[in-house]
């Protein structure tokens, strides 16, 4: 690998998209498929063969994002670049997909100090590559590791095999960036591959390997890398199929997952929604009561849902009295965690106004709670208890419930909706409601989805913002009050992580992240905006503080964000204490809610 480092202005390469083989601490190996997942996460590795001076070098990558009938591949820098020197003829071929190799192109997305390099592969759809089924949910935690914990380096060394080590190869150091593995094989073909955990989950870029020592850039660092250059990215965790919620906000109560999976709620509590056995209201965070550990949390009306890190849902708390609400227990309210009945292993679930949703690790979608306007989504308006089947064959990745509709992001980036459509929330271009799921119209494709109250918002592949329907608060962030039946474009040209739409009953608000992670607000004009002068509220405009937030959650008049180290802000009203500080008292600024260690 060191060679590879070196390779002359004159390189030829082309890349061959295939499945990987492990770096051991020992030169034994066995077949892929033997190591059950990790034959998933073969097919995310790619080969690169490069020719250099009439000799062939051999390096790899990885499959990160499919958008517009492309994928996208991040490789180390320098199999592919030298100096100002460029790879061409590059070329590729999916293990699962027999047959010649496919074009790539080279993208001028790159960082040599990072050492990370960014490929193109078009034509995915004539190459006869199902991006429905690539395993993009094999993302680990690089944070979970620590010194001797045994990883394994997934690439093609020297033109061997395909295969997996018998002996991981133990961790010597770690940071936020880099990790560290001890090795006594260097291997030609792992720059670029990559380093995978005991799980076989993706925790790394494989950048060098020389004894006593491996190095791989944190796979946290590389896809924030990645979609600061604004690429789709689509790899992500097992449990966490969308972006997993570490706060939500409700009405007027919050929910958030400390770093080890404990949650704790605060606000309001008349219905249970704070999870902790009691009726009485906190000022400041309270431990949910149970031993469950959460990967996910969402906060509804007035009750709250949350994912374990082994996808099973739980839900506390209850929607309005006389409701078939999504809490389990007939309509009883439950002051402490309840498992939702049907054995369901979720990677995606979302709390609405008094309905819940989630999607199962093969992608299929379910929904239980009140069905008046068809928010279930499974063809009929019967409430259900337990949860039901959306109507569809479509494969979901993400799903998200609003206040009287639902709507779900496919693994390609489709939009769907279905429920109440009367405001034009459904995007399809009507005002009907839909007791199943209907295509959002136009070709948008999307990377985040979000069903408010009588509106819906997303952010597309390339970070820019819609949303659709109801408009009297400027809530679609436009720049005006007048609804629309199918995506419109938000004002400002800002480039979005994610928009949060309002899931009350009141006044509307909408808040979104860019991918630099600073937060922007819009609609009714109130405390919840952030902004000590407001300007016009019908467009986006800055959330005073100079915070960088990495996850925003907006409340029925509160808004909650988390920052990069973990710690939560929130700001707006706070008159049942859903800000945490142990006041009562309004913020316009973000304040630090006091999360107990």
């Amino acid at each position: 690998m060191v060679a590879e480092a070196g390779m002359s202005a004159a390189a030829r390469c082309r890349a061959v998209v295939m499945g990987g083989a492990l770096l051991a601490a020992t030169f034994m190996s066995a077949p892929l498929a033997a190591q059950g997942e990790s034959g998933e996460t073969e097919q995310l590795v790619v080969m690169i063969r490069c020719t250099l001076d009439g000799k062939e070098s051999i390096g790899a990558g990885i499959i990160f994002g499919a958008a517009n009938d492309r994928l996208y591949v991040v490789t180390a820098s320098h199999v592919v670049r030298h100096g100002a020197d460029e790879a061409s003829d590059i070329r590729v071929e999916l293990r699962s997909l027999p047959g010649e190799p496919v074009r790539a192109t080279l993208t001028t997305a790159f960082d040599a100090k990072l050492d990370l390099a960014v490929l193109s592969i078009a034509g995915v759809k004539a190459a006869g590559i199902e991006v429905a089924k690539i395993p993009f949910d094999r993302l680990g935690s690089p944070t979970s590791l620590s010194r001797g914990d045994g990883v394994f380096a997934l690439g093609y060394p020297q033109g061997r095999p395909w295969g997996t080590n018998v002996a991981p190869a133990p961790i010597s150091s770690t940071s936020d960036s880099l990790l560290t593995f001890e090795t006594t094989l260097v291997s030609p073909g792992h720059s670029g591959g990559a380093l995978l955990n005991q799980r076989r989950e993706i925790v790394g870029v494989l950048l060098n390997v020389q004894p006593p020592d491996a190095t791989a850039r944190s796979i946290t660092q590389a896809i924030a890398q990645l979609e600061a250059w604004r690429f789709p990215v689509a790899l992500r965790g097992r449990f966490a199929l969308a972006e997993p919620e570490v706060v939500s906000a409700g009405a007027g109560f919050s929910c958030a997952l400390r770093r080890d999976g404990a949650a704790f709620c605060w606000g309001d509590n008349d219905h249970g929604e704070l999870g902790n056995g009691t009726r009485g209201s906190s000022l400041a965070p309270v431990p949910v009561s149970t031993e469950q550990k959460f990967a996910s949390v969402s906060a509804g009306w007035s009750y709250a849902c949350a994912l374990t890190t082994a996808g099973v849902p739980y839900c506390w708390g209850n929607t309005q009295p006389d409701d078939a609400g999504p809490v389990p227990g007939e309509l009883t309210e439950r002051g402490v965690p309840v498992a939702i009945s049907g054995n369901l292993t979720l990677s995606s679930l979302s709390a609405g106004f008094a309905h819940a949703c989630g999607v199962t690790t093969a992608g299929v979608a379910y929904c239980w709670g009140e069905n008046d306007d068809g928010q279930l989504g499974n063809g009929s308006k019967a409430a259900s208890l337990t949860p039901v089947k959306v109507a569809t064959n479509v494969t979901f990745r993400s799903v998200s419930a609003g206040l009287n509709h639902s709507c779900a992001l496919t693994t390609d980036g489709r939009a769907y909706c279905w429920g109440a459509g009367r405001a034009g929330q459904i995007g399809d271009g009507d005002s009907t409601a839909h007791v199943r799921p209907v295509a959002v119209g136009g070709a948008l494709r999307f990377s985040a989805l979000n069903a408010g109250d009588l509106y819906t918002c997303g952010v597309t592949t390339t970070g820019a913002g819609y949303c659709w329907g109801n408009n009297e608060s400027g809530e679609l962030g436009d720049g005006t009050t007048k609804r629309s039946l199918v995506p419109r474009a938000v004002a400002g040209g800002h480039r979005f992580r994610t928009i949060i739409a309002h899931r009350g009953t009141g006044h509307s608000n909408t808040c979104g992240l860019t991918n630099h992670g600073a937060a922007f607000c819009w609609g009714w004009e109130s405390e919840s905006l952030g902004q000590h002068d407001i300007g016009d509220p019908t467009r986006p405009g800055p959330v005073v503080g100079n915070h960088t937030f990495g996850a925003i959650s907006v409340g029925d008049s509160h808004v909650c964000g988390v920052v990069a180290n973990g710690s939560i802000y929130c700001w707006g009203s706070n008159k049942y204490g859903q800000l945490g500080n142990g006041a009562t008292e309004t913020r316009i600024t973000p304040g630090l809610v006091p999360i107990p260690r």
